[in-house]
């Protein structure tokens, strides 16, 4: 299942960057490359990180031009469910690729004005409270 759904993902990724007929043909390549059919029916971790790593970047790139909403939400948590199948990849990959995108299209002048630092406000707050947490428990046990 996480095989057709990564192509689909494709498709869709492909469509809005490229156009229809580029979309049409990745997904066919994807779709008949022997290892990805190969990793598919076994039920291999790796697809699940191939899906998880397209859906977040589906996401991103469909609402990029939107620095604001809830579609940040769906963003991090593809990139959270896609990290407890193979660990920090999940986040690594969609966030270098979007890093590395946004610093070769806009450049670093307009980094600063898209309030980058927003975007990573909530999790780091997560993880500030979850380390509180952790040495409170710790030391009352």
């Amino acid at each position: 299942m996480a095989g057709l759904f990564g192509v689909a993902l494709l498709i869709v990724l492909t469509r809005q960057l490229y156009g229809g007929r580029t979309a049409v043909i990745a997904g066919l390549i994807l779709a008949t490359s022997y290892s990805y059919v190969f990793w598919s029916r076994a039920a291999s971790a790796d697809m699940e990180t191939v899906t998880g790593v397209l859906a977040a970047l589906t996401l991103y790139f469909r609402n990029r031009e939107r620095p604001n909403g809830w579609w940040i939400v769906g963003l991090w948590l593809a990139m959270a469910l896609t990290s407890l199948t193979k660990g920090l990849q999940g986040f690594a990959l969609p966030l270098l690729i979007i890093g590395v995108y946004s610093l070769l299209s806009d450049g670093w002048r307009n980094l600063a004005e898209k309030n980058v630092t927003r975007a990573f406000e909530g999790p780091a707050h997560v993880l500030c409270l979850a380390k509180r947490l952790g040495f409170s428990i710790k030391r009352h046990s």
